[in-house]
């Protein structure tokens, strides 16, 4: 580049790197970028031009507030600017000056850009050029100009003069620079919402307005199963909100998220039930909030929860307080004498007659007339409750064994355990007259397994009492041949599940022959249960049963104690004349 002018590049090496002009000023803003608007346009020919001419009409723009016209010529690196121009550089106006003078109000990097624009119109053969930079105003504000160069030469090609037009352009960039600000403000909050919802605890799924799904959080995905990925575009409802609480389906258009949606509002629902992706049914409560930006974005915002612990809290708590209900019932039952006693017939497979009855519990509730025990006796028995009803009941069984004959009581496993009871016993007995042996304590193998020790000590007082002893369910356990060695049982009550369908399921006759042999063996009777027609009570018979009971034989009556004087022992009483309409 021999054809350089010397002056030139003196005082591009002078002024690129000088920042003394600046250091008085505000701190540029290394981050501002021009304005991305087109800059002035235009095309100049080639060939000599009369440069008093082209002053003379670029002097025309001072006519335009925003422009200010300059000529430089590079051999004498005199600067002629116009009154604008120096207005908006703060410079001396109607005085020529170096073009050093002009870069003393730029920032170094923008004097670099302006400078190697001039080098290359100079000497590398450009014609015209374009460029954005900025200058520090005479009351220390920052302008944006926007500047457009033409090159004058002369017969031989030289570059007599440069003509330029600056434009400010500062309200324009301003005007961008705050665009990109709140651009880049929107994505930051963009960026922050998507870390708070990706890291809150609460569920939160978002829809447009159609009911598509747009975004899921990772407790959504947790508690669905669902990632965001597999439901993006897919309708939610149809996916994970197609059944109601009852299990039925649920049309879209009841939808409380759509309804609220189409409707502008609010949507709190405490509970309803999302289906996750395994199909297992979720409880959930969900608050569903429509939205609608200036962009005019819309959609809603779900945010639900689980509230399966919940749900199971409030079921605990309903049940703590049914408990507390029936536990008062049952108070009140026993000091208002309000429990009765049923009986249900036990008939001697051989000739057919009632040999013994077995004693069954109601509770007569005013309101709600005959309450069936599997109501309260399960609370009765987790509350303690259960061993003041079994005293009630053997109190009132003495009575009837005198009046009616044997009878047949169950025992609670808290009973058993209770040593006290046998003399509660005993007492009952003696009270009512009766005899020892017409009271059967019917126990089961689980009563037995609670506490083997204080059941063995028990039935054996019990046994030498003279009480008899029935082993409920007989069967159905792993413990029970076990049994028939270690505790003084008198009667065998095979379970009702092998009775029911013995005449047609061979084990569960193999099974009732078992029974029966091993009874004989240990010199037992045994009892069946659950006779439900006459087939079976005949092949009971055939298979050695020594007595049995069901709904054939007689259903569960109410039974009230007779007088002291009531004949005693009547054993004699036909089947038909027991069979009551209660199903125990």
């Amino acid at each position: 580049m021999s054809s350089r002018s010397p002056r030139l590049d003196s005082r591009a090496a002078r002024h690129v790197p000088e920042t003394s002009g600046l250091r008085s000023r505000p701190p540029w803003d290394p981050s501002a970028k021009p304005g991305t608007g087109a800059a002035l346009t235009g095309s100049v020919a080639q060939g000599a031009v009369d440069a008093t001419e082209l002053a003379a009409r670029l002097s025309l723009t001072d006519r335009f507030a925003d422009l200010g016209s300059w000529t430089w010529d590079p051999a004498s690196d005199e600067l002629t600017a116009s009154d604008r121009f120096t207005a908006l550089v703060g410079l001396p106006a109607g005085e020529p000056m170096p073009m050093s003078a002009a870069m003393d109000v730029m920032p170094p990097e923008d004097a670099e850009k302006v400078l190697r624009s001039l080098e290359e119109m100079v000497h590398d053969g450009r014609d015209s050029c374009s460029v954005d930079y900025r200058v520090c105003g005479p009351g220390e504000e920052v302008h944006w100009l926007e500047g457009y160069c033409l090159s004058v030469r002369g017969q031989g090609g030289t570059v007599e003069k440069v003509i330029g037009l600056s434009r400010d352009v500062t309200a324009r960039v301003e005007a961008t620079q705050e665009a990109v600000r709140a651009q880049r403000d929107l994505e930051s909050a963009r960026d922050y919402l998507r870390a708070v919802t990706d890291t809150m605890d609460e569920a939160m799924f978002t829809l447009d307005t159609v009911g598509y799904v747009q975004y899921m959080n990772p407790s959504a995905e947790l508690l669905l199963g669902w990632t965001a990925q597999e439901l993006d575009g897919r309708l939610m409802h149809d996916v994970a909100h197609n059944e109601r609480l009852d299990g039925s389906p649920y049309p879209i258009e009841e939808c409380p998220i759509m309804i609220a949606r189409a409707e502008g509002r609010v949507a709190e629902v405490p509970e309803d039930v999302f289906i996750c992706k395994d199909g297992t049914r979720l409880p959930v409560s969900y608050t569903a909030l429509p939205f609608s930006t200036d962009a005019g974005i819309e959609g809603c915002v779900v945010i639900f929860e689980d509230i399966t612990e919940r749900k199971a809290e409030e079921r605990r708590v309903a049940g703590d307080r049914e408990k507390l209900a029936w536990a008062t019932r049952i108070h009140e039952a026993l000091e208002q004498d309000r429990f009765e006693l049923y009986a249900q017939p036990i008939v001697d497979c051989a000739s057919g007659r009632v040999v013994q009855q077995e004693l069954l519990l109601r509770l007569n509730d005013p309101e709600r007339g005959v309450v069936s025990p599997c109501e309260f006796l399960p609370v009765a028995e987790e509350l303690g409750l259960i061993r003041e009803i079994d005293r009630w009941v053997i109190a009132r069984a003495a009575r009837l064994a005198h009046d009616l004959g044997p009878v047949e009581v169950n025992l609670s496993a808290r009973s058993i355990g209770d040593p006290h009871l046998i003399d509660h016993i005993e007492r009952s007995i003696a009270r009512a007259g009766a005899e020892a042996d017409t009271l059967v304590f019917e126990i089961t193998e689980t009563a037995l397994i609670e506490d083997k020790e204080s059941a063995r000590i028990f039935l054996e007082r019990l046994h030498r009492l003279g009480c008899k002893i029935a082993l409920d369910d007989f069967g159905t356990g792993y413990g029970g041949f076990s049994y028939l060695k270690q505790l003084p049982i008198d009667i065998l009550k095979i379970d009702a599940e092998f009775v029911a369908d013995v005449r047609s399921d061979p084990a569960s006759r193999s099974v009732v022959e078992a029974v029966v042999s091993l009874a004989r063996g240990f010199g037992l009777k045994t009892v069946g249960e659950g006779v439900e027609d006459g087939e079976t009570f005949e092949l009971l018979q055939r298979l050695g049963v020594d007595q049995a009971q069901g709904f054939h034989l007689g259903r569960p009556a109410p039974l009230i104690a007779s007088s002291p004087a009531a004949p005693h022992r009547r054993r004699g009483r036909e089947i038909a004349d027991l069979h009551g309409p209660e199903r125990r």
